[in-house]
């Protein structure tokens, strides 16, 4: 997704600057001015609309724009709840990124996983089309019975039948929104 690793790479720099000793206010404005172009700008807006006094975690919603929304709201309520009850903000900021790189990494092998998926349904679905076009043009004679006999035709409009159920069955199961 657009700005998930951008976002990764500012919350780890955001809490290199805090274990290195900088305050809140200074280790966000380092991660704006060492963040990548397309989060920059929007992380030095969010810099100067905290400094001016709004919260960081209402400050931090100008950067919905430019990164994924579910991992936004992991990083500002973290943060909102680090400051809220204490503790080592860089520990909670460094796991805050381990888990944004976890997330994104489990998207993209579910991502894989479901496009291997519709692949082999895809191959599942054309083999039967692809071994009887095989054994007609290898030995038409084979085939001859299910054209010319009635229990012939009736196995093959039974035959078709189950194929189209079972591929049409596979589709809808690949479409499933969690496999998307």
């Amino acid at each position: 997704m657009r700005g998930e690793r951008e976002l990764e790479a500012a919350v780890r720099h955001l809490a290199a600057g805090l274990a290195g000793g900088l305050n809140l206010d200074g280790a966000l404005a380092s991660a704006a001015a060492a963040a990548p172009p397309s989060l920059r700008d929007p992380l030095a807006r969010v810099v100067a609309t905290h400094s001016l006094g709004t919260p960081l975690p209402a400050a931090l919603a100008l950067l919905a724009p430019h990164c994924p929304a579910a991992e936004l709201d992991l990083v500002a309520r973290s943060l909102a709840l680090g400051l809220r009850c204490g503790g080592s903000l860089p520990r909670l900021l460094t796991g805050v990124a381990l888990v944004l790189a976890q997330r994104r990494q489990m998207r993209s092998a579910a991502a894989a996983r479901s496009t291997e998926a519709r692949l082999t349904a895809v191959m599942l679905a054309a083999l039967p089309l692809l071994l009887a076009l095989y054994l007609a043009w290898v030995d038409p004679a084979y085939l001859q019975p299910l054209w010319q006999m009635p229990a012939g035709r009736l196995a093959l409009g039974a035959a078709g039948l189950f194929w189209g159920a079972g591929a049409a069955l596979t589709w809808r199961l690949l479409r499933l929104p969690e496999l998307r």
